[in-house]
């Protein structure tokens, strides 16, 4: 009788000790991953910071290409994900007004936010809401990209 209760005891304790393990290897393969997301978008927001230490207002957006656009002085600026310049406009040519308007008669859309981007080939304005999202040209505003999440999307080429 006392050999068994004491196997049972040591039993239960190393099945709580795999337990804890299971779990902190589970916790260790989920979380891991998004750690390392994290620290690869900080590691190219600060390579853009360094370069153009007064770059503000720094948006990632990821169409076909990941893609960070800022403001600096009078420009917007747009960078790959290696922190290279790929093309700029100046602040003057900013729609944002026309591009609301534009989501609002045109794609129906509500609270929603307007944000800089890259389609294809040129900068766009990315028209954002809660189940949907619209890409429009910088320059001519026409439209690169509808995508309706949950709804089969509807591509311009």
């Amino acid at each position: 009788m006392k050999g068994s209760l004491k196997s049972i005891s040591i039993t239960c304790c190393l099945l709580l000790l795999l337990g804890i393990v299971i779990y902190i290897e589970i916790a260790a393969f989920i979380s891991g991953p998004i750690r390392s997301y994290e620290l690869k978008v900080q590691k190219q927001e600060i390579k853009i910071k360094e370069t153009y230490p007064n770059i503000s207002d720094i948006y990632r957006h990821v169409f076909q290409y990941t893609v960070y656009s800022g403001s600096i002085k009078q420009s917007i600026i747009w960078f790959n994900e290696n922190g290279e310049v790929i093309t700029t406009r100046k602040k003057e040519n900013l729609s944002i007004d026309e591009v609301s308007k534009k989501a609002i008669n045109d794609y129906q859309m509500k609270d929603f936010e307007v944000n800089l981007g890259y389609g294809y080939d040129n900068p766009v304005y990315v028209i954002v809401s809660k189940n949907r999202e619209v890409l429009l040209d910088f320059d001519s505003l026409d439209l690169v990209y509808d995508l309706r999440k949950g709804v089969a999307s509807e591509m311009v080429e």
